[in-house]
């Protein structure tokens, strides 16, 4: 019990406020002094003084009468056409709605979200329109819930602020929104109090109202369908065609690799600890499952202990698992810090543009090709574009499930899917490793890789020097892309089997720098596993962008992506500019 009141102790204080609140109304009969005609003629008598302090009393009294005392909101609309007129009136009425509206959207996301949010998630409905952490449907359901009148409108206001739409993005749209209902009642009051401009007033106040309630029948009519039982539900076209079928599941959702599991097969041989400088590091083998799962996010979740393990077990399945454990005890949300910056740009891609994503091919870049390589894309995508190949920058999602964040991780898939479907897509090619990886299972349409569509459209040089190549971690296994870079060498490509990975695996550097920078730093000195071109004047080849720009970050010379030297624009990874080529690609 005592655990029970703790969780929800905001939620407790929060209706204890509500109580406090109510009580004191009923006491000294707030409700009735603000709405009443005495009210009104006050305020009156004291425009005729001071308009600024009328004006600012009147906001004040507004956002008190909306936020905390749920008044409606057409009472003070209505006081504000009679004292202020039909323009001033409607500003300063949505501009105090609008404050109100936002107080009471932090005090719910405040009070209620820690409570309310695992329980509101568990309705499909809910968790896809107002538990998108992408922020995708903000503006399309804050413009519905404004104008249909299917829920109270002071209820919203808290309610929104147990979602994941933004505070910003709220209080902007919740303005804009407002505004056009606020000025039908402002507007038509003081046509009724201003006979000499009563019939042009009323004219605009009912052009307006039959504005607003068109609009709000076509909405409900799409998007609000009775079901049986006289239950509305936002979202029918959802269930009805906008939800996607995704061809396979996150890597988290099955979850064999538990720690009982893992312990009973490990038989503490430490060959994963002497593969793995993460494990070196700590001193530790995957066996040792309590120590591992207080450093779950410390992994570079690159795989090397399971290619040595000699029983088999699934390190990084088990390691991720945890990450998604902890985040779902979280409620949804990331428990860790130092991810900051990573989720306000990939959650929902800050650089997201599908201007260009035309014809039944698709070009998916990825993030991190743009940003080190932007002369090759450019050369690139003026040859596919001749083939009538379009592009689609976005961000494939893997970053955000590595975090353990299944929820945005599904949802980011989701919208990948409308992408397709409302675009018309039919294949999707990818250039990067780990968006090949991550979306040929998971992705309804085929994904097929750079390398694969260039030989089928006769593009590009096919005779590359032989020379030595990183792996990037996706491919370590089963080398399926190395197989196809070969295809554009004219010898033979030599691994660097001796190094683990580049650095940026699993999202660690946040949490291990200076260990990220070491295995970057090994990587560009290790020496290929088969003999010739370990020269060091011959250049280091790669065919992941993120692995080219840590290496070359951290020391290495000479890295080459593939795709660089098959197009001969020979383009070094651009690591002092990365940033700024990712976000061009956002108004390209």
């Amino acid at each position: 019990m005592g655990k029970a009141v703790l969780k929800h102790r905001k939620l407790i204080v929060f209706f204890l406020l509500i109580i406090v609140v109510f009580a004191l109304d009923r006491i000294f009969g707030w409700s009735s002094t603000l709405s009443d005609s005495g009210t009104t003629a006050r305020l009156s008598a004291m425009l005729a003084e001071n308009e600024e302090k009328t004006a600012l009393i009147y906001v004040i009294l507004t956002i008190a009468g909306s936020a905390l005392l749920a008044l409606p909101g057409v009472t003070f609309a209505i006081i504000a056409g009679l004292l202020f007129g039909p323009w001033k009136g409607t500003l300063l009425c949505v501009l105090a709605a609008t404050a109100g509206a936002m107080l009471a959207f932090l005090l719910g996301r405040f009070f209620l979200r820690d409570s309310i949010r695992p329980y509101a998630m568990k309705n499909k409905l809910l968790k896809r329109w107002l538990f998108d952490e992408s922020g995708h449907h903000a503006v399309f359901v804050l413009m519905v819930t404004r104008l249909v009148p299917l829920f109270p409108f002071n209820l919203q206001n808290f309610a929104y602020g147990i979602t994941d739409i933004r505070f910003s993005a709220y209080s902007f749209f919740s303005f804009m929104f407002m505004l056009p209902g606020t000025a039908v009642y402002t507007i038509g009051t003081a046509g009724v109090a201003d006979a000499d401009n009563r019939v042009l007033y009323l004219t605009i106040a009912v052009a307006l109202f039959a504005a607003v309630m068109i609009t709000a029948f076509l909405l409900k009519k799409k998007y609000a369908i009775q079901k049986e039982g006289g239950v509305n539900t936002i979202g029918e076209a959802e269930e009805k065609g906008l939800q996607a079928e995704l061809k396979g599941d996150l890597p988290t959702a099955d979850r064999p690799w538990t720690a009982k599991r893992v312990e009973e097969m490990c038989v503490h041989c430490h060959i994963c600890k002497t593969h793995c400088a993460f494990l070196t590091k700590y001193d530790l083998d995957i066996g040792d499952t309590k120590a591992l799962s207080a450093l779950a996010y410390h992994c570079f979740l690159c795989g090397k202990c399971t290619a040595v393990c000699p029983k088999g077990i699934d390190g990084r399945a088990f390691l991720l698992g945890i990450r998604c454990d902890e985040t779902e005890a979280n409620g949804g949300r990331l428990r860790q810090k130092g991810y900051g910056l990573l989720l306000a740009e990939k959650k929902k891609y800050r650089f997201r543009n599908v201007k260009h994503a035309t014809g039944k091919t698709v070009l998916f870049p990825g993030c991190n090709f743009p940003s080190f390589f932007p002369k090759t894309l450019e050369k690139l995508l003026k040859l596919l574009g001749e083939q009538d190949i379009g592009v689609w920058y976005d961000c494939c999602g893997k970053p955000v499930a590595e975090l353990g964040l299944t929820a945005a991780a599904a949802d980011s898939l989701t919208r990948m899917e409308e992408t397709l479907r409302e675009r018309g897509i039919k294949e999707l090619v990818t250039m990067c490793p780990n968006c090949y990886d991550y979306l040929t299972p998971r992705l309804s349409v085929p994904v097929i890789d750079i390398y694969t569509k260039l030989k089928e459209l006769g593009i590009g040089r096919q005779d590359i020097p032989a020379g030595e190549v990183f792996l990037p971690c996706p491919d370590r296994e089963k080398r399926e892309l190395l197989a196809c870079v070969q295809d554009f060498v004219s010898g033979t490509l030599s691994p660097r089997e001796g190094a683990q990975c580049c650095g940026l695996g699993g999202c660690a550097a946040a949490k291990e720098p200076a260990l990220a920078a070491q295995m970057a730093m090994e990587a560009g000195r290790a020496k290929a596993a088969e003999p010739g071109g370990t020269d060091a004047s011959v250049p280091l080849y790669t065919y992941c962008a993120t692995c080219a720009g840590s290496l070359c970050r951290n020391g290495a010379e000479g890295v080459r992506h593939v795709l660089s030297l098959i197009l001969e624009t020979d383009e070094a990874p651009d690591v002092k500019h990365s940033l700024r080529n990712r976000v061009k690609t956002r108004f390209v």
